[in-house]
């Protein structure tokens, strides 16, 4: 235990939280007051400000349309405008899937992309499209 304690002093002392003095070189000190101790912050480490930052598309305006795709597919097109800033999604085909077929009935195109402006809204910009999600919105087998 008292090879631990010199160890640790010399340790301490090595990242420069002791002076060398404080050690005084024995190792038979039984009064730990001389030692010194690493501060330590007075407030625990917490992020600033404890709100979420803000979606600026929380109030946007969108703006959705559905647009011929390829083999008589469907698809949509996004426009959100923020602070007079106009972005615009234009989906083709279904998203996360693989090829280019778009959605078979213009009512899954928009089922999508009424599903891609809420994600938008609430969780912000650029939005993702998981195949779990178009299964559970009934637009893919």
């Amino acid at each position: 235990m008292k090879q631990f304690s010199l160890f640790c002093l010399l340790l301490l002392w090595m990242v420069g939280a002791c002076k060398p003095s404080d050690s005084k070189g024995s190792g038979n000190q039984k009064d730990s007051s001389n030692h010194s101790t690493i501060d330590q912050p007075s407030k625990p480490n917490k992020p600033q400000g404890n709100t979420p930052p803000v979606n600026p598309y929380s109030k946007a305006l969108f703006e959705t349309k559905i647009i011929d795709s390829e083999e008589g597919t469907f698809g949509y097109e996004i426009t959100a405008t923020v602070n007079g800033k106009t972005q615009r999604i234009r989906q083709t085909h279904k998203p996360s899937l693989p090829g280019i077929k778009g959605f078979d009935t213009k009512a899954q195109a928009q089922k999508v992309a009424d599903f891609v402006v809420n994600k938008i809204k609430t969780q912000g910009f650029p939005p993702t499209v998981t195949p779990e999600e178009l299964a559970q919105l009934g637009v893919v087998k």
